[in-house]
């Protein structure tokens, strides 16, 4: 989630459009918002489950709630990073497409696995 705030700060304060950078933009500003919160939360909560662990009273449960956590966070981050980077954001000059990529492989691994049964 660093990544995408590293690689969209740079970039929303640098692109014009109408005149003004777009990291002038409220709706700009929401989006880096939303991204710096979701940052800091799953930090906090990883944070926190380290602390547990240190006191050996974390569970398995806990702990896949905060992967789970960060991993949902990181592909919401990632997909406003692109949203700001617009049509830049889905063509290999920048990287921010390819971290929703990795974000969301990394996504895929924290879902909990169906059985053929069900």
């Amino acid at each position: 989630m660093k990544n995408a705030l590293d690689l969209v700060v740079p970039y929303v304060r640098q692109r014009k459009q109408f005149g003004p950078a777009i990291g002038e933009f409220q709706l700009i500003q929401a989006k880096l918002a939303d991204m710096w919160t979701l940052y800091e939360s799953a930090c906090s909560y990883g944070y926190s489950m380290h602390k547990l662990t240190d006191k050996g009273k974390a569970s398995n449960k806990k702990c896949a709630s905060m992967f789970l956590l960060a991993s949902e966070s990181a592909v919401k981050a990632a997909l406003e990073a692109v949203q700001c980077f617009g049509g830049n954001g889905c063509i290999n000059e920048y990287r921010v497409g390819r971290l929703l990529h990795d974000f969301k492989s990394m996504r895929c691994m924290a879902e909990p696995r169906k059985s053929a049964d069900s």
